[in-house]
């Protein structure tokens, strides 16, 4: 991703009202300098490697023209790497997929949002935007473009990080070799419910088309990613007793997105889960502790506003993995034009460790929850708001079908469909590592291999001493360490699977000198059926190369393999399961539980 090639044009906007719910999450940006940048879309178009086709759009707003200064709204790449460096440059990046014809210079852009009102309530992947005249190579006199891009940092509130932010305005510059490119391109932006981009030009026909008004594209792969720890902050308002002082400070914001408080509902749920076994040695212990190491960040030197007399350790020597379909995620508190009715679906693959905090003080832990070091989803959108608004280390995964005659990876979809039929979750043997948004899936994370299951479920109210005698997820023996028995094991096991803590870690990204916070929420489940399957079910872990050398995952396959002698690890009856429900998560608002 050091060098790429661009093209930028800019198109007159008929209405700019739905300019303001582009932004994904976070306040809305800054007001423009000038009225006038405000009419206007600009669109960058970057080719990162046109063999592997990498591709990158960025929506922004001018806030000046001369030297042109530009905010973005909304942002789309289809390279997973590429989309996580323009994450560094504070750029609102959702994994879409992208194809460009050179030959027409048409580049269509398929992503999710919500489709128009009238139609469907759930998200959709669809073809969202197609240009045509979009060229990379300039033929004429080249000069140097001066861009600068203006964004806001997001910091998490250290009292409320749940629903409060602080923001810090910063810059970068993106400065390029170009010449100016033949005004030709046009574009064509689908009707949707959000984001709803087609608004902007009412009166075309159809609408959601413009032609570009002037436009500027690279001669060769000259120009240089800014370096994100190069941005400067710009000055912000900051109020003071006695006034108004104008420098670079954080500001306090609601951190509302366009999904509203983080107070959840997730509906048709299904999940198998698996319990896996360490062995009572130090090795085991000293690479757990090692997994949950972000929740003791204060004991590592970084700024936090708490002191360290207490840490978090695990509870147990059992790591739970559980793969789950959501039929329908829903907000309770969305903001316009999104309803209560709008949903999300998605696959996911969850590692959870139950940890505890304990005092220096005292022997006894409290404030059980469960911990995710690992988390790979297959809804762009979710990984998006779930890194940023919640701390949960979401990265992007295919759920797929092994069809029995061993051809390719079949891909399911978010929703549970793979070409025309539903496929059921238990049908799903392979999680694979996203590289590129639409290339075939590969470089699997997870094999599973279960034998034939009914659909038989039991209401688990039904089942009484049945799953008591089971390990799942947690029973009483299962708390070795003094400071975990008692009242905190108790506490544990009596919820089962009614509900549980969470606590993760904000901001992901952050640097040695950024301030970090806990986020706890808490899950409750209804209506929930449980079935307890007999026979073996085999889980086969890998490491890609994709993932970084110190990623969780690497080290929980590393884990398995020194604690069990393989990555694929044979589980019986009673150590896996299978439940369907509904799930409320509510995000705690303050750091202190009650």
């Amino acid at each position: 991703m050091d060098d790429f090639r661009f093209w930028l044009g800019s198109f007159d906007v008929e209405s700019a009202e739905m300019l303001s719910q582009l932004a994904l999450w976070g306040p809305p940006l800054p007001e423009p300098h000038e009225g006038r940048g405000r009419k206007k879309l600009y669109i960058d178009v970057y080719q990162f490697d046109p063999m592997e086709q990498s591709y990158a759009v960025l929506l922004s707003t001018a806030t000046s023209e001369q030297p042109l200064e530009l905010q973005c709204w909304l942002a789309y790449a289809n390279d997973i790497a590429v989309a996580d460096s323009l994450r560094h440059l504070d750029l609102p990046v959702i994994e879409a997929e992208l194809e460009f014809d050179a030959k027409y210079g048409k580049l269509v852009l398929v992503a999710p949002h919500y489709p128009p009102a009238g139609g469907p309530f759930g998200l959709a992947t669809q073809k969202f935007l197609v240009m045509t005249g979009v060229e990379f190579e300039a033929r004429g006199d080249q000069t140097d473009l001066n861009v600068r891009y203006r964004q806001l940092q997001v910091r998490p509130d250290l009292v409320r990080p749940a629903f409060e932010t602080q923001v810090v305005p910063v810059e970068f510059p993106w400065t390029r070799r170009a010449a100016p490119a033949k005004p030709a391109a046009t574009l064509e932006f689908m009707q949707a419910r959000y984001p709803n981009v087609a608004a902007c030009w009412p009166g075309s026909t159809p609408p959601g088309c413009a032609s570009a008004e002037s436009a500027w594209c690279s001669a060769s792969y000259t120009a240089k990613n800014p370096d994100p720890t190069g941005r400067s902050s710009l000055p912000a308002r900051a109020r003071e007793a006695g006034g108004l002082l104008a420098r670079p400070v954080a500001v306090e914001v609601s951190k509302s997105s366009i999904f509203g408080e983080p107070i959840y509902r997730f509906e048709d749920v299904e999940l198998m889960g698996f319990r896996v076994d360490l062995p009572p040695v130090k090795e085991a212990d000293d690479m757990l502790a090692e997994l949950i190491s972000p929740l003791n960040f204060h004991l590592q030197g970084a700024h936090c506003a708490c002191d360290g007399d207490f840490e978090y350790r695990c509870a147990t020597r059992s790591i739970v993995i559980e793969m789950l379909r959501y039929g329908k995620m829903k907000s309770r508190e969305v903001r316009a034009p999104l309803t209560i009715d709008n949903f999300m679906s998605q696959h996911e693959l969850v590692v959870r460790l139950l940890v505890g905090r304990v005092d220096d003080d005292t022997a006894q832990a409290r404030e059980a929850a469960v911990f995710v070091p690992a988390i790979f989803v297959d809804n762009p959108l979710s990984k998006s708001v779930g890194r940023l608004l919640q701390g949960y280390p979401k990265q992007l995964a295919d759920f797929c079908r092994v069809p029995p005659d061993g051809a390719a990876l079949e891909r399911v979809r978010p929703d549970g469909r793979g070409g025309q039929h539903e496929v059921p979750l238990r049908e799903i043997g392979a999680v694979c590592l996203t590289s590129r948004i639409g290339s075939a899936p590969s470089d699997p994370l997870l094999r599973l291999s279960v034998p034939p299951l009914d659909d038989e479920f039991e209401k688990l109210s039904l089942l009484g001493d049945a799953v008591q005698r089971f390990r799942l997820p947690w029973r009483q023996p299962d708390f070795e360490a003094v400071e975990f028995r008692r009242s905190f094991a108790r506490g544990v096991v009596g919820e089962r699977f009614s509900s549980f803590r969470s606590i993760q870690v904000a901001p992901l990204e952050a640097t040695d000198n950024e301030q970090k916070v806990w986020i706890s929420g808490e899950f409750s489940l209804s209506d929930v059926r449980f079935q307890l399957p007999s026979g073996i079910a085999t889980l086969s872990f890998s490491s890609p190369r994709a993932l970084p050398s110190g990623h969780p995952w690497k080290k929980l396959c590393r884990l398995i393999g020194q604690c069990t002698g393989s990555e694929t690890v044979g589980l019986t009856s009673g150590d896996w399961y299978r439940i369907r429900c509904a799930i409320d998560l509510q995000i705690d608002d303050g750091l202190a539980w009650s």
